[in-house]
């Protein structure tokens, strides 16, 4: 982006406007600035700013109930402290010293894992938005999301190749906890699904590497007939960009299951028209979809008209997440953590997608995501509500451009 978001400035604006005798003070713990991914932190920020305007607004929140919200940097002691002591400090404030009844807004995965973990303990409502495959099936009352699995993205990807009649996949993985489970999900998903598929995994370090070349060189031998690229934030983008130079790109195909390609002005910045066939796992949506509720359209309209972009899916997924801690709390018996659990375990709550329910669903408690599908640009610059859905087949809008 442009120009970095004041997020500060912002939510003392939003605060200034409460106006309920009954105040619900929720908690924003998020990246915003780096060694984190500070992109989608303000994405993130922008999705619970604009869910709470609603709130106000629309009469989801009961007479007299307002919001207050507390947001916390979850990077701000990751320069001396690393990020996941960071994001444990950062939640302990926001539980014990602000007491606020929820949180939400953790995205990397490698902090999530401490986040769940002192949510837990401190029995503290927490809407996850990251994919990592447990979170959901440990039986923490406390713990919802809406966000599909890096597993449950694997099995549709999964499909999809071998459809195409593709048989090796290499993947170039970064080493984050995050990439490191997209890599070892690809190779259990391809045992458990009797896939059959040959795969070959090259490994780098993801804070320092500045040349892979001949980690993709490997990937170039081996010959594969399409490349998971298992990179994040910045790596995502140096895996497309050295492929690119090597001559890897544009003549294999390459897939991820990490939506990055929804921000589109960084997307296609950084990723320029080697990414343009770029394959990416994503939520049922894109501005425009006929799927959208009043309310997912109020929100894509509202977002474009006020930052200037359409909204990606982590913004998508942070604005539904604080609708649902509001109308949780509007409809729970009194304001206490215990309470807005109760109420979102036994409650349907308004979304983007229609009505949403948490309850128990396989292994999983408290998940409720929309369907998973594979998107793809139909050309260079294009805008994300022109991106087509090319599967699985009942959800497709376009063909899949190899």
């Amino acid at each position: 982006m442009a120009e970095q978001f004041d997020y500060k400035r912002a939510v003392a604006e939003l605060n200034a406007k409460i106006t309920g005798t009954e105040v619900a003070k929720v908690g924003l713990l998020t990246p915003l600035s780096l060694p984190g991914d500070l992109v989608a932190g303000e994405l993130i920020t922008k999705g619970v700013l604009l869910a709470v305007e609603y709130l106000r607004s629309s009469g989801l929140l009961r007479d007299n109930l307002d919001i207050e919200l507390v947001v916390e940097n979850d990077q701000a002691l990751a320069a001396e402290e690393g990020m996941k002591k960071s994001v444990v400090a950062g939640f302990a404030k926001l539980a014990q010293i602000d007491k606020v009844i929820a949180i939400l807004g953790q995205w990397h995965s490698r902090t999530a894992v401490e986040a769940v973990a002192i949510s837990a303990k401190l029995d503290v409502p927490m809407f996850v938005q990251s994919g990592y495959d447990n979170f959901t099936k440990l039986g923490y009352r406390n713990i919802f999301r809406t966000y599909s699995t890096v597993e449950d993205r694997m099995f549709v990807m999964l499909d999809f190749l071998k459809e195409q009649g593709y048989q090796r996949i290499a993947c170039v993985a970064s080493n984050t906890d995050f990439t490191r489970l997209v890599a070892d999900d690809l190779d259990q998903v391809n045992k458990d699904g009797n896939y059959g598929f040959e795969i070959m995994r090259v490994e780098f370090d993801q804070e320092t590497a500045t040349d892979i070349k001949p980690e993709l060189q490997k990937v170039m031998d081996f010959k594969p007939d399409v490349v998971l690229n298992d990179g994040v934030v910045r790596t995502n983008y140096l895996v497309i960009q050295q492929a690119a130079e090597i001559g890897l790109l544009p003549t294999t195909p390459m897939v991820t299951i990490f939506a990055y390609p929804t921000r589109t002005s960084d997307f296609w910045k950084e990723g320029g028209e080697a990414a343009e066939k770029l394959v990416w796992a994503s939520l049922l949506y894109r501005p425009g979809y006929e799927g959208l509720s009043n309310i997912g359209t109020w929100f894509t309209d509202t977002f474009r008209e006020r930052y200037g972009i359409n909204p990606p899916n982590s913004a998508l997924l942070s604005f539904a997440h604080m609708l649902f801690i509001g109308q949780g709390a509007s409809k729970a018996k009194d304001l206490t953590r215990e309470a807005l659990i109760d109420s979102l375990e036994s409650n349907e709550f308004e979304s983007w997608i229609g009505t949403v329910r948490f309850g128990q669903t396989g292994d999983h408690l408290h998940h409720s995501p929309s369907p998973i599908v594979l998107m793809q640009y139909g050309e260079y610059k294009q805008d994300l509500k022109d991106a087509k859905v090319v599967y699985p087949k009942e959800y497709a809008t376009g063909s899949y451009r190899k």
